[in-house]
């Protein structure tokens, strides 16, 4: 029982509606073509969703493959977005059973998109009945009228709260080119000491990092390299992961900026896999997809980190590992 608690003392309270959300990368690639990494967005507390709710029939939707949950719900509420304080002409919905936001998508416009050419073969094994895709990845379309500037972008997710009015949450989206490197970042056990403990001082925002982590990660971004941290850690922790992050100082040296991208799972499931099952590769693997031709090297303090890498095809000489003494060494090295 205490350790239930303490692990629900990980989740935050950021507003009467929203639960937890993650950074976003975007990627202009040579050709134009866009990819996004997930719109991750979490309502909690369903209740208190103003009723402008969209019915849909229940046959005229479809969930892409990539989204966990089975249920297929007929209502939606809607979700409005704005970039860089701006209003988006588009929404996106909220599943009203789930919480999960979506882009509703018509499936005349997915068959079209790039963005899913790869959901293409498992599509032409259903009837196509259904006129609406629902997934976290929005269309080609949809992302190139965001108008992004290159670099750091903010995004507002906002909901109609029966009792507080309009409530949100933010969260930034990278906007790179094909160009840009990325490097990628474990954070506990690998940015912090140890997996539990690196946790729990977050939550006390008392520094357990690894010496001289914040001087390695600044001599990466020296060299234009994106540091993006890359956790199986839930959504619902992301603001204090944000906040313990950017406030990290050894010496003169700061722990970079960088996109944080973490798990849609809940507080409860996401610690079941970081700390008990330990078992991350299949997650941070399907985290990295969308930006895997920009990532040029990683670290971990696990093998489940290296195996993730390497299934994105990173050359293994800029695979690194980090013991539990904070020793780097590259993974090529044990091999």
């Amino acid at each position: 029982m205490r350790v239930i608690k303490k692990i629900s003392a990980m989740r935050e309270k950021v507003d009467p509606i929203f639960s937890g959300t993650t950074d976003i990368i975007i990627v202009q690639n040579e050709d134009g073509h866009l990819t996004s990494s997930y719109f991750n967005v979490f309502v909690g507390r369903l209740k208190h969703i103003e009723p402008d709710k969209l019915l849909i029939p229940q046959e005229d939707i479809q969930y892409d493959e990539e989204v966990k949950h089975d249920l297929e719900p007929q209502e939606f509420s809607f979700l409005h977005l704005q970039i860089n304080d701006i209003d988006v002409q588009d929404p996106m919905v909220i599943n009203m059973n789930t919480g999960v936001g979506y882009f509703l998508i018509e499936r005349k416009q997915q068959e079209k998109d790039q963005q899913f050419q790869e959901m293409q073969d498992l599509q032409q094994k259903v009837q196509n009945t259904q006129k609406y895709i629902l997934s976290r990845k929005p269309s080609q379309e949809f992302l190139r009228s965001l108008k992004l500037n290159h670099g750091k972008n903010k995004l507002t997710y906002i909901a109609n709260c029966k009792k507080h009015g309009n409530q949100q949450i933010s969260c930034d989206i990278y906007f790179i080119n094909h160009k840009t490197r990325i490097f990628i970042s474990d954070i506990d056990g690998t940015v912090t000491k140890s997996d539990v403990t690196g946790m729990v001082f977050q939550m006390l925002d008392k520094d357990y990092l690894h010496n001289d982590i914040c001087e390695f990660y600044s001599k990466l971004t020296q060299r234009d390299i994106i540091i993006c941290y890359l956790s199986a850690r839930s959504q619902q922790q992301y603001f204090k992961t944000k906040s313990y992050l950017q406030n990290r100082y050894q010496g003169q040296f700061k722990l970079p900026d960088g996109p944080i991208i973490l798990s849609d799972d809940s507080i409860f499931e996401a610690f079941k896999v970081e700390v008990i099952y330990k078992n991350t590769n299949q997650l941070k693997t399907d985290l990295l997809q969308s930006f895997k031709k920009n990532v040029c090297g990683g670290i971990g303090n696990r093998l489940n980190d290296i195996t993730a890498y390497k299934s994105i095809e990173i050359n293994e000489k800029c695979i690194y590992l980090i013991d539990k003494k904070g020793v780097i060494k590259p993974f090529a090295d044990d091999n």
